[in-house]
C-alpha cells in the first residue's frame, strides 16, 4: 500500500471512530437526561411526602430502630409533645421522657422487626411531663428495615391535654 492508500485508510478509520464517538456521546446524553428526569421526579416526590408529613394533623415520628435515634418528627408531634424538632431529632428516645419503660420498648422493637407493624401497642408518651403517660399506637404504626414510623399519637403534652370533667 502506498502513502496515499495509507492516508485514506487512516482517514476512514478516523471517520469510523468519530461516528462511534458521536454515538457514544449521544447515548451518554440520553442516560444523563434520563438521570436528570429521574432526579427531578424524586425531588417532586420528596417535596410532596415532606409536605404530607409536615402538614399531617396526626402526630408523627420516625425513629431508627437500631439506635433509637429520632430521624424526624412533624409539627403536630412537636406541638403535642412539647419538644421542638431541634430538641428531638438526632437524640435517642431514651434521652427523652419517651420510651422510658425499657422492657416495653424492647417488646415493641422486637414486634416491629418480626411483623413490621404494631397495632394498638402501648408506650409512655414523649411529652415533657414528670409522669410518662401511656399512649396507644395506631394501626398506622409500621417499620421498614431499620426505621420506625408512628402516627396518630394523641395530644400528650400538659398544654394540649383537656381538663378532665369530674
Amino acid at each position: 500500500m502506498d502513502e496515499v492508500g495509507l492516508c485514506r485508510a487512516a482517514e476512514l478509520a478516523l471517520e469510523e471512530l468519530q461516528i462511534r464517538l458521536e454515538q457514544e456521546i449521544a447515548q451518554r446524553d440520553l442516560v444523563i437526561a434520563a438521570g436528570e428526569e429521574t432526579e427531578a421526579k424524586l425531588r417532586e416526590s420528596e417535596t410532596a411526602l415532606r409536605q404530607l408529613f409536615d402538614q399531617n394533623l396526626d402526630s408523627m415520628m420516625i425513629l431508627n430502630l437500631e439506635t433509637g435515634r429520632y430521624i424526624d418528627i412533624n409539627e403536630e408531634y412537636s406541638r403535642n409533645s412539647g419538644y421542638s424538632r431541634e430538641e428531638i431529632v438526632g437524640k435517642r428516645s431514651r434521652e427523652l421522657s419517651s420510651f422510658e419503660y425499657v422492657e416495653e420498648n424492647q417488646r415493641l422493637v422486637a414486634e416491629l422487626k418480626r411483623v413490621g407493624v404494631v397495632r394498638k401497642g402501648r408506650q409512655p408518651s414523649a411529652a415533657r411531663t414528670a409522669t410518662p403517660t401511656p399512649v396507644s399506637f395506631p394501626q398506622s404504626t409500621c417499620t421498614t428495615a431499620d426505621t420506625f414510623a408512628a402516627s396518630r399519637l394523641p395530644a400528650i403534652s400538659p398544654r394540649s391535654r383537656k381538663p378532665s370533667v369530674s
